[in-house]
């Protein structure tokens, strides 16, 4: 039989047939007991052809040829940081996949763009992320600290593929400003204050 076994059903025909890898590249190996191909994370990004053979299991074998095609996406993420003043609206960071890479080339958003991103986990209140635009928009509500999130950036492949990657805010008072006390920070303050009046009124019964 000369007809051609395609890479969608090899894994079905590596039960009643045997497979091998004939012409295969550094990186990629075929499991002659499931049909599947996998692939070392030292591949490059690209599309790579390979040819097997499919034998059935007759004495002697009757065998022919397929090719099977892998696309492998590398798809990098690097963190980001910004910071803001608290207070007022802002974006604490333009485009969170500026650094980024999809299979070498820049990371580009919207449309015609070669990825995606989106914000993933909890975000705490008044942190925002675009994904038309990877801007990172902070609410002039949001307190002074610093915020860690986790965004995910994905090529445009069908399925795609995605990475996370971390994203620090370091949100500030301006110049000159005194934040307000917290709770904690007013009890020990009026315990201080308790302390230096006992400690006077000591200081009066004795002088």
């Amino acid at each position: 039989d000369s007809s051609i076994v395609s890479s969608s059903n090899v894994a079905a025909a590596a039960e009643a047939y045997a497979l091998s890898l004939r012409a295969g590249l550094a990186g990629f190996t075929l499991d002659p007991a499931t049909g599947a191909v996998n692939v070392a994370a030292t591949v490059g990004a690209g599309n790579y052809s390979m040819t097997y053979q499919l034998c059935d299991r007759l004495t002697p074998p009757h065998c022919t040829t397929a090719q099977v095609t892998v696309t492998v996406s590398s798809v990098v993420a690097q963190p980001d940081t910004g910071a803001v003043t608290v207070g007022a609206a802002s974006t604490a960071v333009a485009n969170v996949a500026a650094n980024d890479s999809i299979n070498g080339a820049p990371a580009t958003l919207g449309l015609g763009g070669n990825a995606t991103v989106a914000a993933s986990g909890t975000w705490p209140a008044g942190i925002t992320l675009d994904p038309a635009t990877g801007a990172v928009n902070v609410a002039a509500t949001v307190a002074a600290g610093t915020y860690t999130m986790n965004y995910q950036l994905c090529d445009r492949s069908t399925p795609p593929v995605c990475v996370q990657s971390m994203i620090t805010v370091q949100a500030s008072l301006a110049a000159g400003l005194i934040g307000v006390p917290t709770l904690g920070q007013w009890a020990l303050l009026w315990l201080g204050l308790m302390m230096a009046g006992l400690g006077w009124r000591e200081h009066r019964r004795w002088a």
